[in-house]
This record gives C-alpha cells, structure tokens and sequence, in this order.
C-alpha cells in the first residue's frame, strides 16, 4: 500500500471554479487529471511489470489462458490486458517487444506509471475526491506524493485563475502549501509537525531537490534540525519559500 499524500485545493476567483468545473472535474463530479492533461488511450491499458513485455508466442499464449476476459482493444498495436469485474482498472497487461518500443518512441514511456509520474506528478489519478459545497474546494489523495507537474499544468492552463493547494504526507507531520497564481504555481510554505518525543537527529526532508531548496539544502536541513529540537510538540515550523516551483527538465 502507498504511503498518501492528502491534498485539499480551493478555488479563489471565479476564473478558477468555472475551469476547475469545466475542465478537471469530470463526469462523476470528481477531480480528475486525466481530464485536463489526458493519458494516451493505449497507455491507460499498461502496466509497468517486470513481465509486462512478451514474445509473440507468449502474448497469445495469455490471450488463451485468459479467453473469457481478455480484451482486444489494442491487440493489432501488440497489446493485450485483464480489466476487474468491478471497474475499468488493468488487472493485468502485456505487450510484445515491438508494441513497446513504438510506446517509448511516441510517448518516451511503454507504462501509465512512468506517464503519469511524467505528467502528473504521481502514478495514479486523483483517489476518493470529494467537494465541499460550503467552502467550494476539492480533496483527494495521492500516492507518495504531492501532483506538482499536474499543479504546473494547471497554472499554465488558466493563467488568470486563482488557486490555494494544501498538500499533508500521511504519518509525517509534514505538508505544503502552494499558491497558483499568473500562470505561476508558488510555493509558500512547508510545515512540520513535531511529535511527542520524536528525535530529528536523523531528520531528512521530503523535499531534498535542487528545485525545492536551491543550491544551500545542506544548511537548510541543518538549520531546520536546529529549530526542530527546541518546537514544543504539536507545534508547526513552517518555512516560508516565496520561490515558484520549477519543473523538471525530464
């Protein structure tokens, strides 16, 4: 099971709710990023598996073994994949060697996960979404991680909408707090909870990138280690940044 990423997002003008409502919320009322930065059909079928490419011989082999709930969307692609009884999720999926290399030759990825990681920032689509109708924001889950490409494809996206992004890692007491703006995402603050008789001596951010603290993380962390012993517990220490976030060359 992944580690979650609880995220709450808070339209402020009325330019953010009309596209949050037309252009990342989908059918089902929840918040969606395939639905803003969509994923390939064909890539939305795959799995990343150690086994996930086969020879011709073995994928019909599958086909076989699996008569009654194989399906043969993309099967002239090389591709052949299980969905569960009870949704559209992959159960499982193969592919022959030369389906995927045309999947990295046209997408750089032959996955969802490596995709959507790319994309999206985290390997699945928003989890468990909900509305809150008395403060007209959305929350949702992520596994691992917070969705910063997603965050950034949405600033560019509506550079005159206006959105706070809450984002809280399960079980660390650790979370952000991001600013979409001009077409900009800002992040603002990262706050830490310190915990009844927890030791930091071993303390490591989450956020060790280059991107997120610039060229200084190693006095960063000894300076926040530094204040982290002398917070009461319960208390927050929160870092104010006012730096954009940057995206990843990848």
């Amino acid at each position: 099971m992944p580690s979650w990423t609880y995220n709450y997002v808070t339209p402020l003008n009325q330019a953010a709710r009309d596209f949050t409502r037309e252009h990342v919320v989908n059918e089902e009322g929840e918040f969606c990023f395939n639905k803003l930065v969509p994923m390939p059909p064909i890539l939305s079928k795959t799995q990343k598996s150690s086994d996930f490419v086969l020879s011709a011989e073995e994928l019909q082999k599958f086909k076989a073994d699996n008569q009654e709930r194989i399906n043969t969307e993309f099967e002239d692609e090389g591709l052949l994949y299980i969905e569960s009884d009870f949704s559209d999720y992959v159960e499982e999926s193969h592919c022959t060697q030369e389906c995927s290399d045309k999947l990295l030759e046209l997408y750089g990825v032959n996955n969802s996960n490596d995709w959507a990681l790319a994309h999206w920032g985290c390997k699945w689509d928003a989890a468990n979404s909900e509305y809150d109708e008395d403060e007209e924001s959305y929350s949702f889950e992520t596994p691992w991680d917070a969705p910063l490409t997603f965050i950034y494809q949405l600033a560019r996206a509506c550079p005159e909408g206006q959105w706070r992004w809450r984002c809280e890692y399960e079980g660390s007491g650790e979370g952000l707090l991001i600013e979409i703006q001009d077409g900009a995402a800002l992040l603002v603050e990262h706050f830490i909870t310190k915990q009844e008789d927890e030791d930091y001596e071993d303390f490591e951010f989450i956020w060790d990138g280059e991107f997120y603290w610039g060229a200084d993380l190693d006095e960063a962390q000894e300076q926040a280690r530094e204040a982290l012993q002398e917070l009461e517990p319960d208390e927050v220490y929160t870092i104010t940044l006012n730096q954009p976030i940057e995206e990843d060359d990848d």
